[in-house]
């Protein structure tokens, strides 16, 4: 397994719905990069899966590669053209109990990472900084290692991300193709958490089952008309706690208003919207291909 490399610049990604493409790139090219979307198996990650499942590590499929693509460095390229590298890795897993969503024990589930490689211009200079260890637990536990184990797996179907991979690089042509939003070892999970979890689907499912519009608009109203942030505070979260449905409408409010309301607005969408596996490609060194 590769020794994958993160940067750690943290950038409120609603900042995106505003910025030049060029420097759009830069800023979610510096978010940090995990094999996993949430930390936790929590509310937001309920709302962010497709498909939770009890599953079985069954094999780690060889590094396979997607395409390139060249960025120049320096003023007008002066200091040459990088190649990036994109390659992507399948895992399989067994499903032995199904939790959430369509997919049922006995199934198959493949799961995609995304990595890439940068070859930097000689011209450039200055070597490339040696790999260190990733300390990503999720990094950790896909290893070929933990082939047999079993785990917990929350995961987003590849297919409903509007952003995978650069224009010009192909995307991975795996059939319903799942990305990890949490991976947890299932014998690290004791039974009070799996009960939290099972608590927290059946609340989130219900929840989007059931939205008022009418208490949508509301809502974005009394963010909208707040005094000020702590104000807005409760409705806010009373907002995100509709989940991802709820997107399309306080985007659109957003842009309807400016200042404050705008950018309390963009907030939510930000916290509510997957991260895109563009913004989560894991970096491998050159000397490890």
């Amino acid at each position: 397994m590769p020794a994958v490399k993160s940067v750690t610049v943290s950038t409120p990604r609603f900042i995106a719905l505003a910025l030049p493409a060029i420097l759009l790139a830069l800023l979610l090219s510096a978010l940090p990069v995990s094999a996993c979307m949430r930390p936790a198996m929590d509310e937001r990650a309920v709302q962010w899966s497709d498909a939770i499942v009890e599953a079985k590590l069954a094999s780690v499929g060889p590094e396979i590669k997607l395409g390139e693509v060249q960025e120049r460095r320096g003023a007008l390229g002066a200091l040459g053209t990088a190649s990036i590298t994109y390659y992507y890795r399948l895992y399989t897993f067994d499903v032995t109990r199904s939790l959430d969503g369509p997919v049922k024990g006995g199934e198959k589930l493949p799961v995609i990472r995304l990595f890439s490689k940068t070859e930097e211009p000689a011209v450039a200079g200055a070597a490339a900084p040696a790999a260190t260890p990733s300390t990503d637990p999720c990094s950790q536990l896909l290893v070929k290692e933990n082939v047999g184990k079993e785990f917990v797996v929350l995961n987003r179907l590849l297919s409903n991300f509007k952003a995978v991979v650069p224009n010009g690089v192909t995307p991975p042509n795996v059939k319903n193709a799942m990305w990890i939003v949490h991976l947890a070892a299932k014998d690290s999970v004791n039974s009070t958490t799996m009960d939290q979890l099972t608590s927290t689907i059946t609340g989130v499912r219900e929840t989007e089952a059931h939205i008022d519009p009418a208490r949508v608009e509301r809502l974005i109203g009394q963010i909208e008309y707040a005094q000020n942030d702590e104000r807005a505070g409760p409705s806010v979260r009373a907002l995100e706690k509709l989940g991802t449905k709820v997107i399309p409408t306080a985007q659109q409010a957003a842009m309807k208003t400016n200042g404050a309301a705008r950018t309390r607005l963009l907030q939510v969408v930000s916290d509510l919207t997957p991260t895109e596996p563009i913004v989560q490609v894991e970096k491998i060194q050159p000397a490890e291909k």
